[in-house]
């Protein structure tokens, strides 16, 4: 192809023989340029001077991608009615001081059954926190809290005994309707994940091109246009294929009480019409679970860059100092690979402290948040020793603040991998890269764990039974509650192979050296879970 043009004769220059790259040294020396489409297998050549524009692709992906983040980030968003789930009425609410110590302590075992009486202060003493002090306790609703009290209370009054297992259940069944990914009662984080509301990802068995007419399946020696599907979660896709192929591909996401397993679609050419089978497979976790250890590498080859990071954890400082560090290293990268995949979270100050180590500026994501300093964790002495530009969020005297972000610049590009364990602080990994221009992220959706920030545990004292909430609400880009939905990826694929799917993109597109390509999969046996 010359200039936008099919030419016979080029054939011969294949991506695997020596004249393609004559061809291109050719180009380099004169003053025209030559490429290569991999998935057509043409060779690319514009004319000194031409106006036609080729793009691969992934470079159009690209582009399509920051376009849509530069308007994103450009347009102001208001989050109507956030102020409606500030807690201002906490006076109302008493807490004493005794209380507070009594359900910090989490080391005693408590009681394995429980009197009436006992089970009863606890859970006035647990309600009386979610309403102090729970940064989601307006948004969920304080007549439902106050009626899942009452029938508990209602369920206790015919009880002499309980056990501490029947309480957890009662206490647990009555909360369900707390969609918060953080929230949990004894190790139970259902409410968000339950079947009817966790969103999972199914990708199918066929695989489309696009061009001006629409989306075509490919593998046909004639394109046949897709027109549609007997399946309202069907939704065509930017999809990276295991080869490495760029295209486009139906896929669900919905709960799985809503997931099809085949389907039956209709395709066109001309005035002729068939339909055709596809059947779904649901996409696995890097992980079966969110690690609890960062499971931390770096590795550099020829200009591309790999990091593996599965937790932002303080108990690994160390670690975390040395990933943040990599970010000034980066700076002359030619690609950057993050592989976030079943990353559970921890503190997402290790991320930003990365994004001005790379950038040298600070991060900023479009976003709102509640009074971070509130209730039990100003008395815990939680932000006791902190400087005094904290002296607010202490006091609880600042309500929320409102950030409308800003797009930082960035020509190198970074491909981002997550999945559905990719939770609370290994989400926001995603948030935040998306500040950035040319920021690629790839896989599945993640975890949903995003709603209520500044989270702690605490535990029941009479019977031991442990809890936690968050104290900060906050919503970014939208007003729209992510949890057990997650931030879906720009590019979706099977995210259990998606680092050795990037790998080949890589290679496919000339995204970085065949070099630094070789080495990088030469150590994945030596950094990947077996």
């Amino acid at each position: 192809m010359i200039d936008g043009k099919a030419v016979d004769g080029l054939s011969i220059y294949n991506i695997g023989g020596n004249n393609y790259f004559k061809l291109r040294d050719l180009g380099n020396a004169l003053g025209f340029t030559v490429d290569y489409d991999a998935d057509s297998n043409t060779a690319i050549v514009l004319s000194k001077g031409s106006t036609a524009v080729y793009q691969n692709a992934f470079v159009k992906l690209l582009e399509d991608v920051n376009e849509k983040r530069r308007a994103d980030m450009a347009s102001e968003v208001t989050f109507d009615g956030f102020e409606d789930y500030l807690q201002h009425h906490r006076g109302e609410v008493e807490i004493t001081q005794a209380e507070i110590d009594s359900l910090m302590d989490l080391n005693h075992p408590g009681k394995a059954t429980l009197t009436r009486a006992e089970a009863l202060e606890d859970v006035d003493l647990y309600f009386r926190a979610l309403h102090y002090s729970y940064g989601a306790y307006y948004y969920f609703g304080e007549e439902n809290f106050q009626k899942a009290e009452n029938t508990i209370h209602a369920k206790l009054s015919s009880c002499k005994t309980i056990t501490r297992d029947q309480l957890i259940s009662l206490m647990y069944s009555n909360l369900l309707f707390v969609r918060d990914g953080h929230f949990c009662i004894a190790g139970r984080y259902e409410p968000a994940y339950e079947s009817s509301v966790q969103y999972l990802y199914y990708y199918s068995d066929r695989s489309f091109g696009k061009d001006a007419n629409g989306y075509y399946l490919l593998g046909e020696s004639e394109k046949w246009y897709y027109t549609s599907c007997g399946n309202a979660n069907a939704e065509m896709q930017p999809y990276l294929e295991k080869s490495g192929r760029v295209c486009y591909s139906l896929r669900q996401f919905c709960p799985a009480t809503a997931a099809h397993t085949t389907d039956i679609i209709t395709l066109t050419k001309g005035g002729e019409t068939k339909t055709v089978s596809l059947t779904w497979s649901l996409s696995q976790s890097y992980l079966e679970d969110g690690s609890q250890v960062p499971d931390y590498h770096y590795l550099k080859s020829n200009g591309i860059a790999l990091i593996t990071i599965r937790r932002f954890d303080w108990n690994y400082e160390e670690t975390m100092d040395e990933f943040v560090r990599t970010g000034s290293d980066l700076k002359n990268a030619k690609l950057i690979i993050i592989d976030a995949r079943s990353n559970s979270g921890g503190d997402e100050d290790f991320i930003k402290n990365w994004l001005k180590s790379y950038t040298g500026e600070e991060p900023e994501q479009k976003t709102i948040i509640s009074n971070w300093g509130t209730a039990m964790f100003d008395r815990t002495q939680a932000y006791a020793d902190l400087g005094e530009e904290f002296a607010a969020f202490r006091t609880g005297d600042k309500d929320y603040e409102l950030f409308q972000g800003k797009l930082l610049e960035n020509s190198t590009p970074i491909l981002l991998l997550t999945d559905s364990m990719s939770g609370s602080a290994g989400e926001s990994i995603v948030t935040y890269c998306r500040t950035l221009d040319n920021c690629l992220v790839i896989g599945g959706s993640t975890r949903g764990a995003q709603l209520v920030g500044n989270v702690r545990g605490w535990m029941l004292p009479n019977s031991g039974i442990g809890f936690q909430f968050g104290q900060a609400l906050h919503f970014i880009y939208s007003m729209e509650n992510v949890e057990g939905k997650g931030y879906a990826p720009d590019l979706w694929c099977n995210p259990k192979t998606s680092l050795q799917s990037v790998l080949n993109m890589v290679e496919r597109y000339d995204l970085g050296s065949a070099e630094g390509v070789a080495a990088l999969r030469a150590q994945l046996p030596n950094i990947l879970t077996k």
